[in-house]
C-alpha cells in the first residue's frame, strides 16, 4: 500500500489539473483584440461609490464590437471586462458612463372595479437616479479613459450625490 500511495496521489493531481484547467477557459471570439487589466475606482461626495454600473465606449471606433464594463463593490473598484467574461479592454480611447439606481415601493394587486372578483395589478415602484444626469449619458459624460498595454488603474469622482425620480415608463 505503501507504493502505491504516490502513484495515486499523482493521479488526482493530474485530474484535478485537467479539471480545473478545463473548466474555467472561455474561448475568446475571432478577431478579438489582446486586452489589458483595467481597474476603476469611482467616488462620490468623497465616498466609494457601490454597485454602480460602468460602461466604456469606444470613441475611436476601433472596439465598438468589444463592449467593456462592469459593477463597483463595496469599495467603489470595478475590474473591468470586455463581454462580461474577459478580464481586461482593448486598447483605445474610451467615455466612461456610470449609472446607479435604487428602486422602492412595491407591485400589489386590487380589484378590478371593471371585471368583479379580478385582480389587476397596481405598481407603486419609484426608482432613483443617484448619480448625476451628465455622467449617465455618452453625450455628456465627462469621463474619458485611454486604455494602454499594460496595467490601467484610474481613479474617477462623480460628483454630489443626487436622487432624482426616473420617469415612469408607459406602455
Amino acid at each position: 500500500m505503501k507504493h502505491q500511495l504516490p502513484l495515486l496521489f499523482s493521479l488526482c493531481l493530474c485530474v484535478l489539473i485537467t479539471v480545473s484547467g478545463g473548466c474555467n477557459q472561455v474561448k475568446r471570439p475571432d478577431g478579438m483584440p489582446d486586452i489589458h487589466p483595467t481597474t476603476f475606482t469611482f467616488t462620490q461626495d468623497g465616498a466609494p461609490l457601490a454597485d454602480a454600473k460602468v460602461t466604456l465606449i469606444s470613441t475611436d471606433g476601433t472596439n465598438v464590437q468589444w463592449p467593456a464594463g462592469g459593477t463597483t463593490d463595496s469599495s467603489g473598484v470595478v475590474k473591468v471586462k470586455t463581454m462580461s467574461q474577459f478580464d481586461g479592454v482593448p486598447a483605445g480611447k474610451f467615455k466612461v458612463t456610470v449609472s446607479k439606481t435604487e428602486t422602492e415601493g412595491t407591485n400589489t394587486a386590487v380589484e378590478d372595479s371593471d371585471d368583479p372578483g379580478a385582480k389587476r395589478a397596481v405598481s407603486e415602484v419609484k426608482t432613483y437616479y443617484l448619480v448625476e444626469s451628465k455622467f449617465r449619458s455618452v453625450a455628456s459624460s465627462p469621463l474619458d479613459v485611454e486604455i494602454k498595454p499594460g496595467k490601467n488603474i484610474e481613479t474617477f469622482d462623480v460628483g454630489k450625490a443626487v436622487r432624482e425620480l426616473a420617469p415612469v415608463a408607459r406602455d
